[in-house]
């Protein structure tokens, strides 16, 4: 039984990404030409900048490019970063339900130590009155929007 999940799990994803072994050996066998084709590039450039610049300011010449490339990568990552931290939360905010205030934990623990102070038997029509006007403003803010 759990052969024939695992089966189907495997096809299913398949269909609907067309990975496949051959696909992950193409890959592999470019990525690895891309690196050596990269490492050639480098030593090339070290060789041409060697004999412009001399053997030392050459290779500073070099590892003054790699720096350059580094700190743009950095910024870049920081930025994307950042951007996607700030969607994430925009949309996370515009998925919530309406309620889900009431279900943060932090919501909860003062409602929790409000009750233990006061009594459950006085805190219950506060909270019933409180979650009454929640729910008006809700509908009053959706009648508005439309």
């Amino acid at each position: 039984m759990l052969k024939g999940l695992r089966d189907h799990l495997i096809l299913s994803v398949k269909a609907k990404t067309g990975l496949s072994t051959a696909l992950f050996i193409s890959v592999a066998v470019a990525s690895i030409a891309v690196v050596t084709m990269f490492a050639f590039l480098c030593v090339s450039g070290y060789a041409w900048l060697s004999v412009k610049f001399g053997p030392v300011f050459g290779a500073l010449a070099a590892a003054g490019f790699f720096l350059l490339v580094a700190l743009a990568g950095i910024l870049a990552s920081a930025t994307l970063r950042r951007r996607t931290r700030e969607r994430a939360l925009v949309e996370r905010a515009a998925r919530a339900p309406p309620g889900a205030v009431f279900a943060d934990p932090r919501m909860l623990s003062l409602v929790g130590q409000a009750a233990r102070s006061l009594g459950w038997q006085r805190i219950a029509p506060v909270m019933l009155l409180g979650f009454l006007a929640a729910q008006w403003l809700h509908h009053a803010r959706a009648r508005r929007i439309d």
